[in-house]
């Protein structure tokens, strides 16, 4: 499970990324930190993924699930 909460700066373009699989699952905290958002999907991009089906809420956490899908362009 990814967490995109606060800036970590795990995801900057400038580091090696791993391979995120298209089954992972995000959760991503209502007030996350735009840095790491940012980067995130720069990341995603790159790998030809995008967020996908909103999968649930946790309201504790104040997070929301979703999981990766492919892109798909016309």
């Amino acid at each position: 499970m990814i967490k995109i909460n606060y800036y970590t700066g795990k995801y900057q373009s400038a580091l090696p990324q791993s391979e995120i699989h298209i089954r992972s699952h995000v959760l991503i905290h209502e007030s996350a930190d735009a840095r790491e958002y940012d980067d995130f999907n720069r990341v995603l991009k790159n790998q030809g993924l995008e967020l996908g089906d909103f999968i649930k809420y946790f309201p504790r956490k104040k997070m929301n699930q979703y999981a990766l899908s492919k892109i798909y362009e016309d």
